[in-house]
């Protein structure tokens, strides 16, 4: 799935569940930043390891813990990315 139809589907999803549209604006802004992540710096591993290697950057940046994982891409809406 590319970045665009994936923030469209993103966008779909919280509509549908009627989320704040600021919940929306950071949901894309976290999904845009881990693609970013990914394709300048871990192209290569499994989904896990480019999400440890993404949240271990994120600290190294000084981001809380909190912030990283309450509104990371680890809690998008799994119909996203056709997770379990």
């Amino acid at each position: 799935m590319n970045l665009e139809s994936a923030i469209a589907k993103l966008r779909e999803t919280i509509q549908l569940k009627h989320l704040a549209p600021k919940t929306e604006e950071s949901y894309v802004a976290w999904i845009a930043r881990y693609s970013r992540f990914i394709s300048e710096r871990c192209r290569d591993g499994s989904p896990e390891v480019k999400m440890e290697s993404f949240l271990t950057q994120l600290a190294k940046q000084g981001v809380s813990a909190e912030t990283a994982t309450v509104r990371s891409p680890l809690d998008l809406p799994s119909a996203i990315f056709h997770l379990p």
